[in-house]
């Protein structure tokens, strides 16, 4: 735009006028932009922009400094956010605009700060790093909180399932794998709080010891660099071990849940055969039946016979799987810790 152009200050009242134009200076010899500068552009372009007519500001904006829109919004940001220059006089302007960035946590613009008072010199490629950091660890504890949280729905599904279709002794049986499995559930969730802690732990001492390699770049540096660096990945991993048998865990409750209720309804169904047929076993001892019936009562026999054995063969095989199921998981959990 040309420099030529003026801002039409005759629309404003003259004490507006005298206020716009003083803090027009102020912003004009205040163009080098060290930190204090671009603060205190930010904080007189705050000012103006509500008192200025609605309309009027982008113009003044424009032809009084050649300023756009986003750029103003920047100085803006900058002012808004760090009130106080003192806590940031060493910061060039690129590295400042990045800060205050809508898009820049509290926690990073925190950390910067920090290492800036500890004398540490802070890139904008660093605070970029430090979002991209950030962000990832909210993306996982998200997808942990998610997790859960579709977990519980399926839980409450379950029990809502359970109350509509089935009995006291049903619902009892339900609480009783519940319980079963609720402790180990519940275990695993803290054992996931406690590896998000740790990997914050390593994740701090990890670009602490960065910052040592760079300012004293010897060998023992980068070698403790390396291993804070193994320390970090194998949390990773550890965490995704833990989703893994999390997800494990609640496969297996279901499945148990399931097997229950076909079984309650097997022995419900018997139960109501044998209660129709009270005097059935009475008739079986009859000595006046024919022998088609007494064929047909050594059939039952063998078949209830079969059964008693293939029944106890499943136990066993249930039991068995059980304990050796309980003792892989003992060792998971040990493995965890």
């Amino acid at each position: 735009m040309s420099q030529l152009q003026l801002f039409d200050y005759s629309t404003l009242s003259p004490d507006l006028q005298v206020e716009v134009k003083t803090a027009t200076e102020r912003i004009k010899l205040r163009m080098k932009r060290t930190a204090e500068d671009i603060i205190e552009i930010g904080k007189d372009l705050i000012a103006i922009k509500e008192k200025l007519p609605h309309g009027q500001f982008l113009p003044w904006i424009a032809t009084e400094f050649e300023m756009s829109k986003e750029s103003a919004g920047r100085f803006m940001s900058v002012a808004s956010r760090f009130p106080d220059f003192r806590q940031i006089d060493e910061f060039k302007p690129s590295l400042l605009y990045l800060l205050a960035a809508p898009s820049t946590p509290d926690e990073v613009v925190e950390q910067v700060i920090e290492k800036a008072e500890n004398g540490e010199t802070v890139t904008a490629k660093e605070v970029k790093e430090l979002k991209a950091q950030l962000q990832e660890k909210d993306r996982v504890i998200s997808s942990f909180s998610e997790e859960r949280d579709i977990y519980q729905r399926q839980l409450e599904n379950v029990r809502k399932e359970l109350g509509l279709r089935v009995e006291a002794e049903t619902k009892e049986l339900a609480e009783e794998i519940e319980a079963e499995y609720q402790g180990k559930i519940e275990k695993l969730e803290k054992d996931q709080l406690t590896l998000m802690d740790k990997l914050a732990d390593a994740e701090e001492s990890y670009h602490s010891a960065l910052e040592s390699f760079k300012k004293n770049p010897d060998p023992d540096t980068k070698k403790k660099c390396d291993e804070l660096r193994m320390e970090y990945n194998q949390m990773i991993a550890d965490i995704q071990q833990v989703k893994y048998k999390l997800e494990k865990l609640q496969r297996q409750e279901d499945h148990a849940v399931s097997a229950s209720l076909h079984l309650e309804r097997f022995f419900g169904d018997f139960n109501k055969l044998m209660s129709k047929h009270p005097d059935a076993l009475t008739a079986m001892a009859s000595p006046y039946l024919p022998d088609s019936s007494l064929a047909k009562i050594e059939n039952l026999a063998n078949t209830l016979e079969y059964w008693a054995e293939t029944i106890q063969k499943s136990v066993y095989s249930a039991r068995s799987a059980k304990a050796n199921q309980i003792e892989a998981v003992d060792i998971e959990f040990a493995e965890v810790n």
